[in-house]
């Protein structure tokens, strides 16, 4: 059952080369058609994501296995985050990074090449397996669009394994928040701010009053709160009738995410009242989170895997979203796993070579068994 890190090496290398930023994950896509060609599996391609978003579909890859056996959904995405282009790969003291001026992208092409290594080591070694689905999404990163796209009439999984969290390798993440992403827009009243200042109504005095009232960053162990980005006024000589501010809440609790939704919402009105403006709010749920119990088949089968390769498996929760969060709202029960990328989303990102080879054998142990019967 053994891997070749030899070949997972090269894999990876291949492939983080490639630029496939979210929306562009086509280069990503045919990589991959060409590897599972190899391995005489066809590809198919999920044609419900818009083309408007993405130049390529969501990817299946099915691996028919013993049939009284649940299938297993085993996923990762294809899009990366940027800087990306043109990347100076480096591989030193048994780690993967770049030169600094880009991403290494093992976010979650990591994931990618521990799948394909899953599929040609069965493959090649004629092992029995469960009957698998190996998921390759596209537009992760902009907010899980090609995994919340997918057909489920596609999928037989009966629970999944997502090969994505930043989480070191041993980690396996059993609950993860919801997110509500919300929009303010501010309004105010223009006026000359030299000549008849006190005609007019600050849009960025309400916005500003209204964010310094607000707790931000962590509020409690369960919920986060972040204002990202904020535009508005045109010029130093008039007073701003209009700011927009975009943000987002997270949090593992249903009713703490409300109750900080509801303070934003106070507070920007409490503001605009005050000084003579108006607030339009708009809050959109972005995903729903997901808490699975220790003993739930998908959370015993990752440990017992994790036991099988050796390692001391622990379970975790994560501030962050991933594609386990939409296919746990589908009906498909599915942890995340650590892949022990560290630094993601920055030129800092860098990944153990050690771990790449880990996550390929803990995907085989999961592929393997212990196998849970139909009808168990």
């Amino acid at each position: 059952m053994s891997i070749s890190e030899e070949r997972i090496k090269a894999n990876f290398l291949e492939l983080v080369k490639l630029n496939s930023p979210s929306r562009k994950e086509k280069v990503v896509a045919q990589w991959l058609r060409a590897k599972f060609s190899q391995l005489g599996l066809s590809v198919e391609e999920d044609d419900s994501m818009p083309k408007t978003h993405s130049n390529t579909g969501n990817l299946i890859v099915r691996i028919p296995g013993k049939q009284d056996e649940h299938t297993l959904l085993m996923s990762a995405h294809m899009d990366v985050v940027a800087p990306m282009e043109n990347p100076k790969v480096i591989f030193e003291d048994g780690i993967f990074r770049t030169d600094g001026n880009t991403i290494l992208g093992a976010d979650d092409k990591a994931g990618i090449v521990a799948l394909l290594e899953v599929a040609t080591v069965l493959i090649a070694k004629k092992i029995e397996h469960a009957p698998l689905e190996l998921v390759f999404t596209v537009c992760e990163e902009v907010g899980l669009v090609g995994a919340k796209a997918l057909n489920l009439a596609l999928l037989q999984s009966r629970m999944g394994f997502v090969f994505d969290s930043s989480k070191p390798f041993g980690n396996i993440i059993t609950q993860a928040p919801s997110n509500v992403r919300f929009y303010c827009r501010v309004e105010g009243k223009a006026a000359h701010a030299g000549v008849c200042p006190e005609a007019g109504v600050n849009a960025i005095q309400i916005a500003s009053r209204a964010i310094a009232q607000l707790p931000l960053g962590r509020i409690s162990p369960e919920t986060t709160c972040n204002i990202g980005k904020i535009a508005g006024g045109g010029a130093t000589n008039i007073v701003p009738d209009l700011v927009e501010v975009w943000g987002g809440v997270r949090s593992l609790d249903q009713a703490a995410l409300e109750a900080q939704n509801d303070l934003i919402e106070e507070c920007f009105q409490k503001s605009a009242r005050e000084l003579g403006g108006k607030v339009e709010s708009e809050f959109t749920h972005s995903y729903s989170g997901f808490s699975l119990a220790p003993e739930s088949e998908v959370v015993k089968r990752g440990m017992e895997a994790m036991a099988r390769i050796g390692v001391d498996g622990q379970i975790a929760s994560t501030g962050g979203g991933s594609d386990a969060n939409v296919f746990n709202a589908i009906g498909i029960p599915a942890i995340n796993i650590g892949i022990g990328c560290q630094g993601s989303h920055s030129t800092k990102e860098q990944i153990a070579f050690a771990d790449l080879c880990n996550l390929a054998s803990l995907g085989l142990a999961v592929a393997r068994g212990p196998f849970f019967r139909i009808g168990d």
